[in-house]
């Protein structure tokens, strides 16, 4: 068995206005497991992949938000454990999404996505969900994937089809108080 999984990310937004953010990671993976394994959740492949994902995201206002993502897998996989000959996994996802804030603590979600895979066709359908504040720094909500793939580039599972349960932590970090306060912020609020 061998497993190396490497991940470094960045993220970026103008210092003085939060309505824009990028957001971007790459990850190496490299995983062929033993013989031995068994369970429901052990993979029935080896894979060896490169992943490049962005993601971009737009603040009109305090209610809208829009974000784009694109990821790209450079990578080879062999389907039955520690046999066969590797294959070109090379994969491409694209997603649009829109979220809309109502009643102050519930926020909508819909997105649609595409998934091309080298050799293995392509795929596209939406997602969709419903998320609610609890307090200042969390969210939870649930949603529906109507798609059969996940955004997570180095699973090869198309079964992800289905209720999806989604949380969110948050912090901010004021430590030059009030007057740091960018234009446009409408998540800060004094206290």
């Amino acid at each position: 068995a061998k497993f190396v999984e490497s991940n470094v990310g960045f993220s970026w937004r103008p210092y003085n206005d939060t309505r824009w953010a990028l957001l971007g990671k790459y990850t190496f993976l490299y995983d062929v497991s033993a013989l031995e394994q068994v369970g429901p959740n052990i993979a029935d492949y080896d894979q060896r992949s490169h992943v490049l994902a962005f993601e971009g995201i737009y603040h009109p206002n305090h209610r809208w938000e829009f974000a784009g993502k694109l990821a790209r897998r450079v990578g080879e996989v062999r389907f039955g454990r520690l046999q066969g000959e590797w294959a070109d996994s090379s994969t491409t996802f694209a997603a649009v999404q829109a979220r809309y804030e109502f009643k102050e603590v519930w926020h909508g979600l819909a997105e649609y996505r595409w998934l091309d895979v080298k050799d293995g066709g392509r795929k596209q359908g939406a997602l969709i969900g419903v998320d609610r504040d609890i307090g200042k720094n969390f969210r939870v909500g649930v949603g529906y994937n109507f798609t059969q793939f996940s955004d997570d580039l180095t699973n090869f599972d198309y079964d992800h089809r289905g209720w999806f349960l989604n949380m969110v932590r948050s912090y901010w970090c004021m430590s030059a108080g009030p007057a740091s306060r960018a234009p446009g912020d409408a998540d800060f609020r004094e206290g």
